[in-house]
């Protein structure tokens, strides 16, 4: 499903690599990102990654803090962000396969031949991972 979000505060991530699958395997409200640049040649999508960031769950005081409107402190290290700003947004179950990925940001409403977006994939539970896309409006 397609929304729209307004990020009101970038969420970082520290460098670190990772591949799709390795979602399920992570601790709960474990994350990580891929920050790719896009490029539409005719009708044929390619993605080149930029960077990979991961970002642990967030602990106790920092989960308060958002929980009553607050943004948590910066984290050491967290050097990598998706910005704040607008943004359409597909969320769907994470894929094993990173074609998988290919196959759904074919599927958003590009006004660019080029430019750059973000893959989040989240740890929301032990049985369920999310992925969306950020392609910035």
């Amino acid at each position: 499903m397609l929304f729209t979000l307004n990020l009101s505060h970038p969420i970082t991530y520290r460098p670190q690599e990772h591949h799709a699958g390795e979602i399920f395997t992570l601790e709960k409200g474990s994350e990580f990102t891929f920050c790719c640049r896009y490029r539409y040649e005719d009708v044929f999508l390619t993605l080149e990654k930029k960077w990979c960031g991961f970002r642990s769950p967030y602990t106790q005081k920092e989960k308060e803090m958002v929980e009553g409107g607050l943004t948590p402190p910066q984290r050491d290290g967290y050097t990598l962000s998706i910005p704040e700003g607008k943004y359409s947004l597909l969320q769907i179950p994470a894929p094993e396969d990173e074609k998988e990925i290919l196959r759904q940001a074919r599927t958003l409403p590009v006004s660019k031949s080029e430019g750059d977006l973000y893959i989040r994939f989240f740890k929301e539970n032990d049985f369920e991972s999310v992925m969306q896309i950020f392609l910035p409006l």
